[in-house]
C-alpha cells in the first residue's frame, strides 16, 4: 500500500511540474500567474516599475530594464477580470533605421537558434518595407492532445520594427519590439473579452 501511495504521489508531482512548464517564458519567467506574482518576479530580476506610465495604461504595466543585453521598456499585459498575465513585450527605442534592422536580425537569429526545431513554425509577414517575424513555439509531443488557437503551441514570439510618426528624434525614431504571447492564457483572456461582446 505504501509503495502504491508513493507511485501515485510521484506521478502527481511529475504532472504538476509539467503543468508549471506549459507556458511560454519571458526573461526566464513563465507568462502565467497574476500580475502581482509576475511583477514580483520581474522586479526581483532588476526591472524597475514605471508607476507614472502604468497610470496611463489599462490592462498592462510598464517597466524599464535590460532584456537580451539591451536597455528597453517592458510592457506586461494581463486580463482585467482575472489579473492573469498573458503577454509580455520588450521595446528597444531610439534607434536609427539601420540599427533597428541590425538588432532585428540579431534577435531573430538568437530566437531561431533557441527555439527552432523540426516542429517550429516561423511566419514572416511584410508590412510596408519591414518584416514582422512570428515564431510559434510548439508544445512537446506528449501534450499534443491540447489544442490552442495556434495548434499545439506554448505561444508565439513576434519581432517587428515600428517607425514613430513623431520625427522629432530623427533619425532615431525607430523601435524594435520583441513580443511574447502565451497561448493558454491569451486564449482565456480572449474568451473573457468575447464574453463581454
Amino acid at each position: 500500500m505504501k509503495k502504491l501511495l508513493f507511485i501515485a504521489m510521484t506521478m502527481l508531482l511529475s504532472s504538476l511540474s509539467w503543468g508549471q512548464n506549459e507556458h511560454l517564458s519571458f526573461a526566464g519567467i513563465p507568462i502565467d500567474g497574476t500580475i502581482t506574482q509576475f511583477h514580483q518576479k520581474l522586479t526581483s530580476k532588476g526591472y524597475k516599475y514605471d508607476v507614472e506610465l502604468t497610470k496611463r495604461l489599462t490592462g498592462s504595466r510598464a517597466y524599464e530594464g535590460i532584456f537580451a543585453g539591451e536597455q528597453c521598456d517592458v510592457y506586461v499585459y494581463f486580463d482585467i477580470q482575472t489579473s492573469k498575465v498573458y503577454r509580455a513585450k520588450a521595446v528597444i527605442s531610439s534607434l536609427s533605421e539601420s540599427l533597428a534592422k541590425q538588432k532585428y536580425e540579431s534577435i531573430l537569429t538568437r530566437l531561431k537558434k533557441k527555439y527552432t526545431d523540426d516542429n517550429s513554425l516561423l511566419e514572416e509577414k511584410k508590412d510596408s518595407e519591414y518584416i514582422a517575424s512570428c515564431l510559434i513555439i510548439p508544445m512537446r509531443e506528449s501534450y499534443n492532445e491540447f489544442l490552442t488557437t495556434w495548434g499545439n503551441s506554448y505561444g508565439a514570439i513576434t519581432v517587428y520594427i515600428v517607425e514613430s510618426a513623431d520625427k522629432y528624434n530623427y533619425p532615431y525614431h525607430y523601435s524594435l519590439h520583441i513580443d511574447y504571447e502565451d497561448q493558454l492564457n491569451s486564449d482565456a483572456h480572449n474568451k473573457n473579452v468575447e464574453d463581454d461582446l
